[in-house]
């Protein structure tokens, strides 16, 4: 009975009646019934989400159920197919010609590594003979551009990665980033190793019945940065920038990444006078470029997207607009009011894009 149906006096009980439970295996398809007296009564039919996470030793959790497919690719015997070589061939192509040209002075293309790769003890299926990253290291391991961390990440695993989120931790994010500025010119700035400890969830974490929660090392330290822009769209097409007139470069860095970049933002902008960041996930707009004109670039992308290969050069301005069209941002309702107040000069480029 619908509780809207109920008398208003007993309303308020009937909206608190009902039941809950979980299945460990429910299948495609659940039919719920109801037995009073004896008589079963058939009340609806379920279809489940399949599993979103594995849970591994020590109590890790790992993703699962995801578009790309992550146990599968973790355990399977991957065969380039002609397709995924011509796709891959066609970005680092690219990729060199975007070093030779200039236009966004030094390069590197990061990989993210997942999480398994780091756990393999950890993880509740074992590895297979051949991963998508093997593919591309054997096909382009040797572009010196191109920079997989986990051999830099491995050591303190358990602090560059939790056991409740998907993404390396504020403190994975500094080792990389170290690491790649001494990559890069063999720079060595002194990043901050200062970290609290909250008690927190992730992106697994909560999907798990019930949610759980670890202590996760997160930045805590003060930075002279500003955020001066941010356009609010939601994932790809998220612009965000940095400003820093204290920081010891006076240059500028500019991040096409997705989520795991987001964790370095705060490092790099401790270093260098701007920092733009741009959720492109490896691919880069010519058009930023030359506006920019960056001293370093950084192309991120996720060990689980390389099934197939970033595009590699993308219209960031019609990702935004249609983004806006389709009203997929962070702020609604209050976004036209926040950009309002970006009023920094060096952004009229990006305010312009909508």
């Amino acid at each position: 009975m619908s509780a809207v149906r109920v008398p208003e006096p007993k309303r308020k009980q009937a909206l608190l009646c009902g039941f809950s439970g979980y299945l460990s295996d429910a299948g495609g398809k659940v039919t719920l019934e109801l037995e009073l007296d004896g008589s079963r009564h058939k009340i609806g039919i379920g279809h489940p989400h399949p599993p979103q996470i594995l849970k591994g030793h020590n109590g890790w959790l790992f993703l699962a159920g995801d578009s790309n497919d992550s146990p599968r690719q973790f355990t399977g015997d991957h065969s380039p197919s002609e397709g995924w070589k011509r796709s891959w061939d066609c970005y680092t192509r690219a990729l060199e010609r975007l070093r030779d040209s200039g236009s966004g002075g030094k390069i590197c293309f990061v990989i993210a590594p997942s999480k398994e790769s780091l756990f393999p003890d950890y993880y509740p299926l074992p590895r297979g003979t051949q991963t998508p990253l093997d593919s591309l290291m054997a096909r382009h391991g040797t572009l010196p551009e191109l920079y997989y961390p986990v051999d830099v990440l491995a050591p303190l695993r358990e602090l560059s990665y939790d056991p409740v989120e998907t993404h390396w931790t504020d403190f994975g994010a500094r080792m990389v980033c170290q690491e790649i500025m001494h990559k890069m010119d063999g720079h060595n700035p002194s990043l901050p190793l200062q970290f609290r400890m909250p008690y927190v969830s992730g992106d697994l974490g909560w999907k798990s019945v019930p949610p759980l929660r670890t202590y996760r090392p997160t930045a805590s330290w003060p930075n002279p940065s500003t955020v001066i822009f941010d356009n609010y769209v939601l994932h790809h097409g998220r612009i965000r920038i940095h400003s820093n007139p204290k920081a010891p470069r006076k240059q500028t860095y500019l991040l096409f990444g997705g989520s795991s970049a987001e964790h370095m933002e705060r490092y790099l902008s401790a270093i260098f006078a701007r920092v733009v960041y741009v959720y492109s996930a490896g691919s880069w707009d010519p058009a930023i470029l030359e506006h920019e004109r960056p001293a370093f670039t950084i192309l991120q992308s996720s060990e689980r997207f390389l099934t197939r290969a970033p595009e590699p050069e993308i219209d960031v301005s019609r990702i935004v607009a249609n983004k806006l069209s389709e009203g997929r941002v962070t702020k609604k309702g209050v976004r036209q009011e926040l950009m309002a107040e970006w009023n920094d000069s060096s952004v009229a480029f990006y305010l312009e894009m909508g």
